[in-house]
C-alpha cells in the first residue's frame, strides 16, 4: 500500500480501495420464498505515516517504563 501509486499529496495519506463480493441467500418465511444474490462491500484503507509515528509515540508514552523491558 505504501506505493506513490496509493498517494494523495493533499492529504499527504496513501489509500487503497477494494471492492468484495458474495453470494448472498435469504429465506423469507413471511413470504414464502428465498433471495438469492450478490452483495457487496466496499473495503477502503487508509494510512498516514505521519499520524503513524505521532500514534506510536503517544502509545510509547502510555506504556510504563518497566513494561518494555518485557516485552523486548
Amino acid at each position: 500500500m505504501r506505493q506513490w501509486v496509493h498517494y494523495n499529496e493533499q492529504y499527504r495519506t496513501y489509500y487503497h480501495s477494494e471492492t468484495i463480493a458474495w453470494d448472498y441467500t435469504q429465506e423469507r418465511p413471511y413470504k414464502g420464498d428465498v433471495t438469492e444474490g450478490e452483495k457487496l462491500m466496499y473495503l477502503h484503507l487508509f494510512y498516514n505515516p505521519g499520524k503513524a509515528l505521532e500514534d506510536e509515540m503517544n502509545f510509547n508514552d502510555f506504556i510504563p517504563c518497566g513494561a518494555l523491558s518485557v516485552i523486548g
